[in-house]
């Protein structure tokens, strides 16, 4: 009995390179559970036989540490989800399959409220927010969507259609709060008299891997004002505002981030002198270093797709700068981007991924990784055939794999001919390694198998 290993795009048949060692270490937190319709409910909302089917109950019901995890649907909010301790609100299945409606013009509030720097709320779309009253209405009348008062975590949302009668119709960081992190959101199509999407003044907030688009301002800033903070790995484009600076505002950082195509009646991506670095944008900040003007090239920005393309001049155009270990998508950084066998950071929100380039040089090609579910920065990290042996007297196949894809198995008795027989498909991945026997090898071989990504 033998097994082989040639490879091509789309079938890995690898030998063993490394050994994993996995811990399991016990924790005290409690998880908590949400779901939109339960005649069950009942506190304190352990399990999903008595889910809540209000946010902010298994919010107001967990302690520092806790998870509250929220399965798919829409949760309209008769008041902002407020965040007032160390605690993780988590969608099950994402901003696509999870909604926090505020239902403006239904309802006038805002969407969330966050008031804890170990607050997360991970995995929603939010929509619907506004921030009402007049112009000395401060702050109440800012932040339609997310308003950072006292720090904590803002990731993988969809922060869309909010809205705020004077600051950041989409996020506002508070002058007087901690901070806070705004991190792999999409910040789409929110509306403010000034800054339509990301509010952020005196304070030293972070907006990293951020796609920044379609916002609106009557006044300035119609994608961001970024005071005394820094935003890093951003797309920022095709933002308007009806005076100045279609795009940012502000005297704050910008780093290996993309402002382009924003429009504006004066300064169309950026007034009152931004500090640049490693960034694309028009025209030329003069000041800062390895900044450049030059079209992004983006996959289709007419359509919403801002990914850099192989000929794009951001890519591996960035710098070390606030290192970021992974995009908007959560694809690793930095790729070799430009398949010129050194790594390097791109600018703006996507890495692009080369399909020729292998990053790790594990002879499997970055693209081919990441539909794997591998990590092309790890060597150790792929899929591959990694123990054949006999179980139950018949061959017994073992592989790495990961949660959520899917794999087909099949067998070949003569490589020169070609021929492979299906030996089973539409087998779920089980991390850190699935194993079937095959039953149905008839013989003393030499049997040669072959796994593939469904």
């Amino acid at each position: 009995m033998s097994f082989s290993n040639p490879w091509k795009m789309g079938c890995w048949f690898l030998p063993i390179l490394g050994s994993l060692v996995f811990a399991v270490g016990a924790s005290a937190q409690t998880t908590r559970y949400v779901v939109p319709v339960n005649p069950g409910a009942a506190a304190p909302y352990t399990n999903w036989v008595t889910a809540a089917t209000n946010v902010q109950d298994a919010v107001s019901a967990a302690t520092a540490g806790d998870t509250v995890w929220v399965s798919n649907g829409t949760y309209y909010l008769g008041s902002p989800l407020e965040i007032t301790k160390g605690v993780t609100a988590r969608s099950v299945n994402g901003f696509e399959a999870t909604v926090l409606d505020a239902q403006y013009p239904v309802r006038t509030n805002r969407c969330l409220y966050m008031n804890h720097p170990a607050g997360v709320v991970d995995g929603f779309t939010v929509r619907g927010g506004h921030a009402p009253g007049d112009y000395f209405d401060f702050p109440g009348n800012c932040g339609g969507g997310v308003f950072f008062n006292n720090g904590g975590c803002v990731r993988r949302c969809r922060i869309t259609g909010n809205s705020a009668t004077r600051d950041g119709g989409g996020v506002f960081f508070y002058d007087g709060s901690a901070g806070g992190v705004l991190e792999h959101c999409e910040i789409i199509s929110n509306s403010a008299q000034w800054v339509g999407g990301v509010c952020m003044g005196a304070v030293t907030g972070i907006v990293r891997n951020c796609v920044i688009a379609y916002n609106t301002a009557s006044s300035r800033a119609g994608a961001a004002r970024i005071g005394e903070g820094q935003m890093c790995h951003c797309t920022v484009v095709l933002n308007n505002a009806g005076d100045r600076a279609g795009g940012i505002e502000g005297s704050g950082l910008i780093v290996n981030s993309i402002l382009y195509f924003n429009t504006a009646v004066s300064d169309n991506n950026y007034s009152e002198g931004p500090v640049f670095e490693t960034s694309c944008t028009t025209p030329d900040p003069g000041a800062g270093t390895g900044n450049i003007t030059n079209d992004p090239v983006f996959v289709d920005a007419a359509a919403g797709d801002f990914r850099l393309t192989t000929n794009s001049p951001c890519v591996d155009a960035g710098s070390p700068t606030n290192q970021l270990a992974g995009d908007i998508n959560g694809i690793p950084r930095p790729l070799d981007g430009n398949n010129d066998g050194t790594n390097a950071w791109d600018m703006g929100a996507h890495e692009f991924v080369h399909p020729e380039a292998d990053s790790d040089a594990d002879w499997l090609r970055d693209g081919d990784e990441i539909l794997a579910g591998t990590d092309p920065l790890d060597p150790l990290s792929l899929l591959e055939v990694s123990r054949l042996r006999f179980q139950a007297s018949a061959p017994a196949v073992s592989w790495s794999s990961v949660n959520g894809k899917t794999y087909a198995l099949s067998r070949s008795t003569n490589l020169p001919a070609g021929a492979w027989t299906p030996v089973q498909s539409g087998i779920a991945g089980a991390a850190p390694m699935n194993t079937v026997t095959d039953a149905t090898a008839v013989g003393n071989g030499p049997w040669h198998y072959r796994i593939e990504l469904e």
